[in-house]
């Protein structure tokens, strides 16, 4: 599913082949047919008529609580429906959450009572002294993945003070995707939770990165703070982490780790992160809401000045002003 759109617009062949026959149970067996309908595994979102009209300004926004998608038999299917066709990880696993997750939050956009996109949203952060120390010697804390990579592996031991949401998955049906609607439900997410209403510092993401997906989260605000130097067993691609600060505690956790994030990009650039795709850093650090230090050491001054002065045998400057012309 995930190199489908690709294939469909390459200029390749491609031929389906589908398998009809059942290979664990008989087909029709009602064993299999229960725990397809129990697990959803065959849920589907909204046949595409009925919201191939919807638009960014047609949409309503709704935060869907799980009291409310488990009463509802036909919106659970449509949201978890829209999940599962939009991403390749979603597993049964992915339902007991969806329901049952304390930190688990879930927002939609709705076009005359369907579901066109949907967001998950997990709280993170917020932690106290005790498990932050334990979380910064190596322990595991679920549920907090943005924290947990700042604190044990970026070595912040504060990261983990203020409170997050990161969208774990967003999703948009197949017949409305890039129109918008994708956006349109970051920016009500994002008015949400800054409104004042509830101590949320800041919006994170996580994701496999590529040019299109780092473009898509920098236009809607969010900055690079970190990109692994290792790929996703899954994906097949290194990991970029962004935030989109809300408080003055946000934006300092925010600041600190994009500095951090453009200061050791050029020594991983060159051992474990060699193999990476020259689009995907120029659009990580094009995403990156900070700028590297551009002041040089004396040292520095005389050999760039140095050098112009041997090829030009011009005089070295003596003022800043004069090293500074000289430079440019």
């Amino acid at each position: 599913m995930r190199f489908r759109d690709r294939l469909d617009e390459s200029d390749l062949s491609v031929t389906d082949v589908r398998m009809d026959e059942p290979i664990r149970y008989a087909r029709g067996d009602p064993v299999e047919t229960w725990a397809f309908r129990a697990l959803l595994l065959d849920a589907r979102p909204a046949v595409d008529p009925l919201v191939a009209d919807a638009t960014p300004e047609s949409a309503a926004y709704r935060a869907l609580s799980q009291d409310e998608l488990a009463d509802d038999d036909h919106l659970l299917r449509e949201v978890f429906g829209l999940l599962v066709l939009a991403h390749y990880r979603t597993e049964p696993d992915d339902l007991g959450r969806l329901l049952d997750a304390p930190n688990l939050e879930c927002r939609a956009l709705t076009h005359e009572g369907h579901v066109v996109s949907v967001a998950l949203l997990a709280r993170e952060g917020g932690l106290d002294r005790e498990t932050r120390r334990a979380m910064y010697e190596g322990a595991r804390v679920k549920g907090n993945m943005l924290p947990d990579v700042f604190t044990s592996q970026l070595r912040d031991e504060d990261a983990a003070v203020p409170v997050g949401y990161r969208v774990m998955r967003i999703a948009t049906h197949h017949a409305v995707r890039s129109s918008g609607l994708g956006s349109r439900l970051l920016s009500e997410i994002r008015a949400e939770k800054a409104d004042g209403s509830e101590a949320v510092d800041y919006l994170g993401v996580g994701y496999g990165a590529t040019p299109e997906l780092l473009s898509f989260w920098d236009d809607n605000g969010y900055s690079t703070v970190h990109l692994s130097t290792t790929r996703n067993d899954t994906s097949g691609e290194y990991s970029a982490l962004m935030l989109a600060p809300l408080t003055p505690a946000g934006r300092r956790l925010h600041d600190r780790h994009a500095d951090w994030f453009l200061d050791r990009l050029p020594g991983v650039l060159s051992d474990p992160l060699r193999d990476a795709d020259p689009d995907v850093v120029r659009a990580a650090v094009r995403a990156c809401d900070a700028a590297p230090p551009l002041e040089l050491t004396d040292r520095e001054w005389r050999v760039v000045v140095g050098r112009r002065s041997v090829r030009g045998c011009t005089p070295p400057p003596r003022t800043p002003s004069e090293r500074w012309r000289a430079a440019r």
